[in-house]
């Protein structure tokens, strides 16, 4: 039992030493520019389309409108700091744990503890 309080100890400690991302930060790690070299990043930013994949894909982790995450300038720079920018930080916690684990248990776990009819 002791181990427990302490692992969720230190879980909520690291929780709340996580930095918060900002949305176009986001979707480099989301999309991968962020592994390219950086004389390919920008060009990658630039290709057609990569601004909607974005505002897809931060309307939907936000649970908001795009049209409202398309209002938040060129490069999303408007979004509003919190609780935004933290909620994008965890889901690309999320992601990076899926992505190391290779499995979907994780994210099988949240949505069954998440959704009201359990």
């Amino acid at each position: 039992m002791n181990r427990h309080r302490i692992t969720q100890v230190t879980i909520l400690s690291a929780l709340q030493k996580l930095k918060t991302m900002d949305a176009w930060t986001f979707c480099d790690r989301w999309f991968g520019i962020d592994q390219l070299p950086p004389h390919e990043q920008e060009a990658a930013r630039n290709k057609r389309g990569y601004r909607a994949q974005c505002v897809r894909v931060v309307a939907a982790v936000l649970g908001l409108q795009e049209s409202t995450v398309d209002e938040w300038g060129t490069k999303l720079e408007r979004m509003p700091e919190n609780p935004h920018q933290r909620a994008l930080a965890y889901a690309d916690v999320i992601r990076q744990q899926i992505q190391a684990t290779q499995s979907t248990e994780l994210l099988e776990l949240y949505l069954k503890h998440t959704n009201p009819e359990n």
